[in-house]
């Protein structure tokens, strides 16, 4: 009985010893539970560009394909709202004859850029009038354009040559703005691209592509650049959405009071003449003297 006891002892003492191993089972479900929460944390992490594109393209879709408050949801993300119109733009200008250095579609950070090259191709030289094969791509343009729901600006832009005195403009800034003012009217009454998504600029010879320095360079500058545009910062706030600029209103000057007139100082009279010194009287004599008291004796006491 001792040895089946002492047996027994030794097989209990097995599971007692194991018994005191098992804070490490819960410590491995804890450390495995762990493992498996920060695995779905880094997961969770990883942002599905894709994904994150047609969500960018339903909001869009959802607020009439135009947000003009707040960025943009993703960088390069602009031609999802239609996802072809970049080819399609390209396609048109090239329907309407006017592939190749005449004209070509890209991006840049402010959104989808058309640029027609107007040297003698789509202007004349110095002339704002618009030429057939400038009216035949604006009439491919239109619309794309009207499908894209975006702001539409127009920039006219030149080289910098100087205007010759004589003709119709004065300088480059009124033949780049007088372009782009001609394409925006097109559009509108020929196109029927909506008004209030359009806006006209002249940049003169300011902002050119490429320096000013040589032939090929100058052919280069002068363009007009159609821009579909994106992002905060990139469209043209409407007149009547923007704070109005303070108008200084011009205050009339008060006039000066006229001087009040001073009075004439009084003549003073002739000086008054001071009386003769009052002459003082004799001394008054002092009386005698007067003599002392006599001290009192004092009086004796009774017994």
């Amino acid at each position: 009985m001792a040895g089946k006891k002492a047996g027994g002892h030794d097989e209990g003492g097995g599971h007692d010893a194991a018994g005191g191993l098992r804070w490490l089972l819960t410590y491995a479900d804890l450390v495995t539970l762990l493992l498996i929460l920060f695995i779905m944390l880094y997961s969770m992490s990883k942002v599905d560009a894709a994904k994150f594109r047609e969500l960018a393209q339903l909001m869009r879709a959802a607020f009439g394909g135009v947000l003009t408050r707040g960025p943009t949801f993703l960088q390069g993300s602009g031609d999802r709202i239609i996802p072809d119109l970049v080819p399609r733009l390209a396609a048109a200008i090239e329907g309407a004859g006017g592939g190749g250095e005449v004209a070509k579609v890209f991006r840049n950070e402010r959104g989808i850029v058309v640029r027609l090259m107007t040297d003698n191709v789509l202007f004349d030289m110095g002339s704002a009038g618009l030429k057939p094969e400038m009216k035949y791509i604006l009439d491919a343009l239109a619309g794309p354009l009207r499908e894209a729901a975006r702001p539409i600006a127009v920039e006219g832009h030149t080289d910098d040559i100087p205007m010759r005195g004589g003709g119709r403009f004065v300088s480059n800034w009124e033949l780049s703005s007088e372009r782009a003012t001609e394409v925006v009217r097109y559009l509108i009454e020929r196109g029927r691209v909506p008004p209030a998504s359009l806006s006209a600029a002249g940049y003169a010879e300011f902002h050119p592509v490429v320096p000013n320095t040589g032939a090929r360079a100058r052919a280069r500058n002068r363009r007009i650049d159609i821009i579909i545009l994106e992002g905060v910062g990139s469209a043209a706030v409407p007149a009547e959405s923007a704070a109005p600029a303070a108008v200084p209103v011009p205050v009339p000057a008060v006039p000066a009071a006229p001087p009040v007139p001073v009075a004439p100082p009084v003549p003073s009279g002739p000086p008054v003449p001071s009386g003769p010194p009052v002459p003082s009287g004799p001394p008054v004599p002092s009386g005698p003297p007067v003599p002392a008291t006599p001290p009192v004796p004092p009086v004796p006491g009774g017994a």
